[in-house]
């Protein structure tokens, strides 16, 4: 019996975070980010949500490449008035794993060794009815830019 509901909250589990890493894509394309992959894993290191570039303007027609973003998406249910949030889950186990997988993104694809990358953190409050509805959506949002700055 135990392990029928351990499997139900891993889904429910899978399913706020993926409803988590739809909202941050959407919030980073609308922020005129290009989405180059999601969810990039490497053997049994773990798993990078999003990879973004965000390009800035070089004249008018030209679009120069300003730099590649590593995203992870941290999303939680609101329920009560806890002072815990989403990026509180960020550990300095989870801090290794990102800088380690976001080098090897880079090994493996050469075009961007030499364009400068962050590493950020996309933290999603989602108020507990909104996962089941769509309806009357409470969402907070914060984007926390180069969150995880020790490359050494």
């Amino acid at each position: 019996m135990e392990d029928v509901s351990r499997e139900t909250m891993a889904t429910k589990t899978k399913k706020l975070g993926d409803l988590g890493e739809k909202i941050a894509e959407k919030y980073l394309k609308n922020k005129g980010y290009k989405i180059l992959e999601k969810n990039f894993r490497y053997k049994n290191y773990g798993e990078i949500d999003i990879i973004a570039q965000k390009n800035k303007r070089k004249l008018l027609i030209f679009l120069k490449p300003k730099h590649l973003t590593f995203v992870e998406v941290k999303t939680r249910k609101i329920s009560g008035n806890s002072s815990y949030r989403p990026e509180d889950n960020i550990t300095y186990f989870k801090k290794k794993q990102l800088i380690k997988l976001s080098k090897i993104y880079l090994s493996q694809n050469k075009k961007f060794l030499n364009i400068p990358y962050q590493i950020d953190v996309i933290a999603i409050e989602i108020l507990q009815e909104i996962i089941e509805s769509a309806h009357n959506q409470r969402i907070e949002l914060r984007h926390i830019e180069q969150a995880i700055t020790d490359f050494k």
